[in-house]
Formats: C-alpha cells, structure tokens, sequence
C-alpha cells in the first residue's frame, strides 16, 4: 500500500489511496474490493518490489489488506479500524439502519486477512483505556456488529482499565438480546456478581432492570441443572 502511495505520477496516488479509505471506514465494501483488485494489478507490474509478482490472490488480498489496517490505525491511541466500525456515533446511522454497512465490512476485513492477522486486530487494546473491539461494540454498537465479532473469535470476559466486562457494558444499556449473544459464546455471567459491590448502581438500576431479570432468571435456571446433576452424581 505504501508502494502505491508513493507513485506520484500515478493515478493510484495519495488523493486516490486516501478514498480508500474512507471508503473502509464508511463500509463501502464493494467499493473497496474493487479498488483492492486495481492496487492488486498495480502492485504486480510494479518493478521495485518483485515479491508482489508471486503472490497468488489469497496472498495478495491479505497483502493488502494488512496495508488498509496499518493505514487507518490510530497511533497515537492505538485504535484500529475495526474499533472504529464496531462503534456507534451521533452523526452516523445505526448499522441496520445503514445497510449493514458497518458489520458487513468488519466481516469482509477479517475474511480477507489470515487467521492470526485478524486475531490480532480484534484482540489489539487501545492504550488509554485498553477497550477491545468487543468492548467498544457493547459500549455503543448492536447486535450485527456483535455478531461478526463473536464469530470471529473474539473473547468474552476480558476486563478494560475501568475493570468493565462487555456484559458490564450491555447490562448498562438493557441490551438483553446481546447479553444474549455473549452468553450464547461463552461470556462468564458470574463476572457480574464479582463486580456487583464495586458498581451497584449499575445493576440495581430501574433502566436495565429488564436485562437484570432475564439474569437472574437464567442464573436460578443454571442453579436448578445443578442441582438436579448433583442429585444424580450423589444418588450413584
């Protein structure tokens, strides 16, 4: 991607590389797959770096892939641009409002990179509050951008700087179908108990109270399995 940047005489210049993306970071996916071919091609026949020439299309998507990453990370915070796509914001459409744009080009980023290049991005924290993408979909984002995250790998019950689970977060917002989703893949609901003295206000609110009962629902009903396991085990 640099490579291509650094062609001044070239169409495929800074001015068009800079639309790519923005093209990313507004989930123009199409759009973007189609100026991914076009860098593909220039890389190819680009005659300094001759390693580009025997990358086959899988190599050659993840090759540039990495560079749309590594160009729209912020540095300074440590945020990547997944981060960016899993948040919601004042002045943008909510995703499903929005075509799915924002879960369909998380999705695309993380297909297109190999295994461990996508764990890595999921998994990076920013530096000031050491939120994943996990944290900052259960902060502000919704159940597609979720989703994606989720069945991509990402973990569950990881704490930020403020010692906040995702499901912290999601109990906040009375956001029972993506408690849900967390349980669904394995998020640990006794992290609420731990941190029930710490931030009581949080759990006892009136506002999440719907989220809390299905909680405690599902607790008693987890209680109930136990206890009929422990029956049968004691019963030999």
């Amino acid at each position: 991607m640099e490579q291509v940047a650094s062609m001044v005489d070239s169409p495929f210049s800074n001015k068009w590389l800079r639309k790519l993306l923005q093209l990313a970071l507004k989930g123009q996916v199409r759009k973007v797959w189609k100026r991914m071919q076009i860098i593909g091609d220039v890389l190819r026949r680009y005659k300094m770096d001759y390693r580009c020439n025997f990358l086959g299309l899988t190599a050659m998507i993840e090759f540039v892939m990495q560079g749309i990453t590594n160009l729209t990370k912020d540095t300074a915070n440590n945020t990547n641009i997944i981060m960016y796509l899993s948040s919601q914001f004042a002045e943008r459409k909510p995703c499903f409002l929005n075509k799915h744009r924002q879960c369909l080009m998380i999705d695309f980023i993380l297909h297109c990179l190999a295994p461990s290049a996508a764990h890595q991005l999921i998994s990076e924290r920013s530096f000031v509050t050491k939120q994943k993408a996990v944290h900052f979909v259960a902060i502000s984002g919704h159940p597609c951008q979720l989703n994606v995250l989720l069945s991509h790998g990402t973990s569950t019950n990881d704490f930020d700087q403020s010692k906040q689970a995702p499901v912290h977060y999601l109990v906040e917002r009375n956001n029972v179908l993506m408690v849900r989703q967390l349980m669904w893949y394995g998020s640990d609901m006794s992290l609420l108990e731990q941190s029930a003295s710490k931030v009581p206000s949080e759990l006892l609110n009136v506002d999440n109270a719907e989220v809390c009962t299905y909680l405690q629902l599902r607790m008693k009903a987890l209680e109930r399995v136990m206890a009929s396991w422990l029956r049968a085990i004691c019963a030999g």
